[in-house]
């Protein structure tokens, strides 16, 4: 017996610092899924996924970066909670439209809430630190703004 959880079940948490196209993806978030919550503006991945953590009032919560446009087919996931341990992360791939790679990082992530607050010093970053699955489904585009390639990151 399986037991399956639909997507919109979880706290889904939009994360902006400064990237110039958040707002714009925010509010497409917002059409697909109006009770997703915003985090802006905290400095640092580490603190950032904190407080997003924070702002969950689910033990799992849902992480859109800034940069991507999540499809709408996103919200009719289930996921087989049987199959997902405590502390896994599961990772969905984005599209990065810069370089056209299909890649879980900077994308959509389902992180355990308790964990999350309780990792002090991740070694790689929370995702990596932990048991993870990257789920081979391309479920949104990553647009990497060009100040953001500009300041050193590149995709």
């Amino acid at each position: 017996m399986t037991n399956l959880v639909p997507i919109t079940e979880f706290d889904i948490i939009f994360i902006s610092y400064d990237e110039p196209n958040a707002d714009e993806n925010y509010s497409n978030l917002l059409e697909k899924c109006p009770w997703a919550k915003r985090s802006h503006g905290v400095w640092g991945s580490d603190a950032a996924h904190k407080a997003a953590a924070a702002m969950s009032d689910t033990d799992r919560f849902i992480t859109v970066d800034a940069d991507n446009i999540v499809r709408e087919d996103f919200f009719s996931i289930e996921l087989d909670m049987d199959r997902i341990r405590s502390a896994d992360v599961v990772s969905w791939a984005g599209k990065n439209t810069v370089n056209g790679l299909e890649y879980g990082h900077r994308s959509i992530i389902l992180y355990n809430k308790w964990l999350c607050l309780s990792t002090i010093h991740p070694s790689l970053d929370f995702t990596l630190s932990q048991p993870h699955t990257v789920v081979p489904q391309l479920l949104s585009l990553i647009h990497i703004s060009e100040p953001t390639r500009r300041r050193g990151i590149s995709y």
